[in-house]
């Protein structure tokens, strides 16, 4: 003990508050441990979320901010060590320690961190190479002359291929029908109906389809009435069930994994109508460009403000299944533990009441 006080005098004598600075050291690995245990609890889709990847890059952020503290606990242990040889025994251990839980904390905050940004980036699309500008040279033999006629055209083109022998192919637009994949929640998404979607068929890739004004129009009506629809169900879906993210006296009943597993294939099936109708979106605007510029603007914008609102919904679905999965665990195990406590305090009430009763019978009865 007088060993150990000496050791505490050494430090506070130098004035480096070593023991409250370890102190707040240990609270702080051991919150980020526990962040990395529920982390590492999640499913893997979630663990790469941007919601995680923002939450451990900001604990990164920390820990490098907390580093020079550790230098100096780091520091001032050695300066006990090199005073006297007796303090190694009580020094050197927590030393090592400092060393070892910081270099694993930091060096699993980056593998996650990078692994995370890696699967983010692998999920991307791959973007649609942009318009080429090619310039076709077409020479004609006349054999009936001995000159040689040269003629240029130009055109826009999406995609390089060799050119075969023999002239081009026209193209022809037809209409296709293309019906969306059924949701996990019949009730908000069986109002979305079957879309006409154009499609070309060509035995030529050189070209870019070239539609007649009667399709774009038509195109464009569905695609503002799908538009709305999938406005008016994603409204729906946030005030039924997302509620902003904020959890719901009902979301707390039953098994909270599978309601948060609920959320998850709610948003996974919504996706598959959302994404597929972004990508007409933006297709149409492009075609509709150089046709219809203010048409075009028009879908565009459309597009931007259902991308806006679907990045809502997932961002909410995240806060809300955090909270199903990390928080709401925590209140009820609180809730029950303060419900035992409060019976027993009753309890205890109680017997006291009983014991002071039972206390003035003996003191009657031995009077």
């Amino acid at each position: 003990m007088d060993l150990y006080l000496l050791m505490r005098f050494e430090i506070t004598g130098a004035n480096m508050n070593v023991d409250e600075k370890f102190t707040q050291f240990q609270t702080q690995c051991l919150k980020t441990e526990s962040l990395l245990q529920t982390h590492d609890s999640l499913p893997a889709e979630h663990q790469v979320s941007d919601f995680w990847i923002s939450k451990l890059q900001t604990v990164q952020k920390d820990c490098v901010d907390k580093a020079s503290e550790v230098e100096t606990m780091r520091e001032c242990a050695m300066s006990i060590l090199n005073k006297n040889d007796q303090f190694t025994s009580m020094v050197e251990p927590e030393l090592t320690f400092i060393n070892q839980r910081w270099a694993e904390i930091t060096a699993r905050l980056k593998e996650k961190i990078a692994k995370g940004q890696e699967m983010d980036e692998a999920r991307k699309p791959t973007p649609p190479s942009s318009p080429k500008y090619v310039e076709h040279t077409e020479v004609k033999v006349e054999f009936t002359k001995t000159t040689v006629v040269k003629t240029t055209t130009s055109e826009f083109t999406t995609s390089m291929t060799s050119v075969s022998s023999g002239a081009i192919s026209p193209i022809s637009t037809t209409v296709s029908d293309t019906e969306f994949p059924p949701a996990h929640t019949p009730e908000i998404s069986e109002n979305f109906s079957k879309s006409k979607v154009v499609v070309a068929h060509s035995t030529s890739p050189l070209k870019s389809p070239e539609l007649k004004e009667s399709d774009l129009e038509s195109s464009s009506r569905k695609f503002h009435s799908l538009y709305e629809i999938a406005m008016e169900m994603i409204e729906n879906y946030q005030r039924e069930v997302l509620n902003r993210g904020e959890l719901q006296p009902r979301d707390v009943t039953g098994d909270l994994q599978d309601n948060a597993k609920s959320l998850d294939v709610n948003v996974m099936h919504m996706s598959q109508q959302i994404d597929h109708l972004l990508v007409q979106g933006d297709s149409l605007s492009l075609q509709l460009e150089h046709q219809d510029p203010v048409e075009s603007l028009r879908v565009q914008a459309e597009v931007e403000q259902l991308k806006d609102a679907w990045d809502s919904v997932k961002a909410d679905t995240e806060r809300k299944r955090r909270l199903l999965v990390v928080i709401a665990p925590q209140w009820s195990k609180f809730l029950l533990a303060a419900r035992d406590l409060s019976m027993n305090l009753d309890a205890m009430d109680t017997n006291i009441k009983v014991a002071n009763i039972n206390r003035e019978i003996h003191k009657k009865i031995t009077a």
